[in-house]
């Protein structure tokens, strides 16, 4: 008599001793109801399991059968495939990388003799999780050499991509440079007057506040000059009060409170006090103090000595901080 085929439900599929572990599988679980709804308990049923390559009808690469596995108590079936009795193929040398592979179960609840088709499915998950097993255990690397380069503003690794690095500096850039020939990308800020549409970008940044000619711009002179930032709308005590005053650094270049004019070297006023002086005669007699009142002025003051504590101090032509020379170079 033809027993009632059984009813397979809630498969899950998952992957087993992938990598590190040997051997590798694919774990199988299931449900199963009798026709009427009622779940086969504690039930011997035998499996067959064929992988098929490319389509679910494709090719049996592997295949093998399932004897003694036994449904628990509340219905539930486990097979580890990869681990069955063997009909054919080779678990281990299926190539997982090689096309899609589809899963074939056919069913038999009575003596694993007359098996009929349960489904045919695709692998989608466990093809790629062995095909990592296989990059796991490659035979031999090979090394390619390659080289990391830098021009103006893209990086480069030889056989294979660039990236642009412009967003990155923007253009019209400033920045301190310890060499003397400006990288790709840059110019030295000696002033030099260049082409407008040679070096449109920049122009479009700084136009004509460090000076033009014509068809030409002047890029910044910063050479032997400190850079200060633009005073703008400041207006408290460290505002620069003769922001108004600032002259052009190049012709037709920015002048009073602007980007690019320059300010000249200066000292910031002041009086010295003669409040104390003291008259030394020659010809013999006590030294005479004299005290006044109010500041001495009108009257020139010897070279500076040293009060005793700091040191000589150093004169010069200009006012000046401790400094080192370096080159300004600016992003086109």
């Amino acid at each position: 008599m033809k027993k009632n085929i059984v009813l397979l439900f809630a498969l899950l599929i998952s992957i087993t001793g992938v990598l590190a572990q040997s051997p590798n599988l694919i774990k199988y679980q299931a449900v199963v109801h009798r026709p009427d709804g009622n779940l086969m308990k504690n039930k011997n049923i035998f499996m067959k399991v064929s992988l098929l390559k490319g389509s679910s009808t494709g090719t049996v690469v592997y295949s093998e059968k399932f004897s003694s596995n036994s449904t628990n108590e509340y219905g539930l079936y486990n097979i580890n495939i990869g681990n069955g009795e063997l009909l054919s193929g080779s678990f281990t040398a299926i190539n997982w990388s090689d096309g899609d592979i589809w899963v074939k179960l056919e069913i038999d609840t009575l003596y694993g003799t007359s098996f009929q088709l349960l489904s045919t499915s695709q692998l989608l998950t466990v093809p790629y999780a062995m095909y990592a097993n296989k990059a796991h255990t490659v035979d031999s690397i090979t090394t390619v050499p390659q080289t990391l380069s830098f021009n103006g503003t893209s990086l480069t690794i030889s056989n294979g991509n660039t990236i642009d690095l412009s967003s990155i500096i923007p253009t019209g850039s400033i920045m301190p440079f310890s060499g003397t020939t400006a990288p790709a990308g840059w110019l030295l800020c000696d002033g030099a007057s260049i082409s407008i549409s040679t070096y449109q970008n920049l122009y479009n940044v700084i136009g004509t506040s460090f000076g033009w000619s014509s068809t030409n711009f002047n890029i910044p002179d910063l050479r032997g000059v400190f850079l200060r930032g633009a005073n703008g709308t400041r207006s408290d005590s460290i505002a620069d009060p003769d922001k108004n005053n600032r002259i052009a650094s190049k012709t037709g270049g920015a002048t009073g409170n602007n980007v690019g004019s320059l300010q000249m070297d200066a000292f910031q006023g002041h009086i010295h006090d003669y409040g104390g002086l003291v008259a030394n005669y020659a010809l013999g007699g006590s030294p005479i103090l004299i005290n006044y009142s109010s500041n001495y002025t009108g009257q020139p003051t010897d070279k500076p000595i040293t009060d005793g504590t700091n040191g000589t101090p150093r004169t010069t032509s200009e006012t000046r901080s401790k400094n080192i020379y370096v080159n300004y170079i600016i992003k086109y």
